[in-house]
């Protein structure tokens, strides 16, 4: 079973149309779904059409992210993990999801984590299909079990080559 935290890095050789140069943070794993949130494809849609009128003139600037298929309304905060609001899950020791009404209020009140970003949607695997695809010599995706807090704040345009670099480099350090 993949662990939350992990990375699941769209295979280079392998990946699906859709999930070309796909990072996925695995924010819960259980015995039957597994859940992430991708963490690299920009929105185009302009925030008015995402974020309700009353937030638009005090929300931050950072984009929107589409984080996956399910659910593709839904606005989760994926943040370091030093706030909080109501509906908050922590991921690691690191970062936390948040997705609440008080959440939309601290952003617009300029209330913000020290990292933050902005997803819609969410991307789901049956656990055990997915276990059977990593295992696989024809993979869609690589798991990283460790990523670090400079690949998952890196830019969106950066994110999959910098984990790409860092799953080789664990491979190579776990022959060692």
């Amino acid at each position: 079973m993949v662990k939350s935290g992990s990375l699941l890095i769209a295979n280079p050789a392998h990946a699906q149309p859709y999930n070309d140069e796909a990072v996925v943070i695995i924010t819960e794993s259980t015995p039957e779904t597994t859940v992430g949130l991708r963490l690299n494809l920009k929105e185009k849609r302009p925030l008015e059409e995402i974020v309700r009128p009353e937030y638009i003139n005090t929300f931050p600037a950072s984009g929107v992210y589409i984080s996956g298929p399910h659910t593709p309304g839904a606005l989760i905060c994926f943040h370091s993990n030093e706030w909080f609001s109501r509906n908050t899950m922590p991921i690691t020791s690191s970062w936390s999801i948040s997705s609440d009404e008080v959440m939309l209020e601290k952003l617009s009140m300029q209330d913000y984590p020290n990292y933050f970003k902005l997803c819609l949607g969410f991307t789901i695997w049956d656990t055990k299909e997915l276990a059977a695809d990593l295992k696989s010599k024809a993979s869609s995706w690589v798991c990283l079990q460790n990523p670090s807090d400079s690949l998952i704040t890196s830019s969106s345009s950066k994110m999959w080559n910098r984990a790409i670099k860092e799953v080789t480099h664990e491979a190579v350090e776990s022959y060692m």
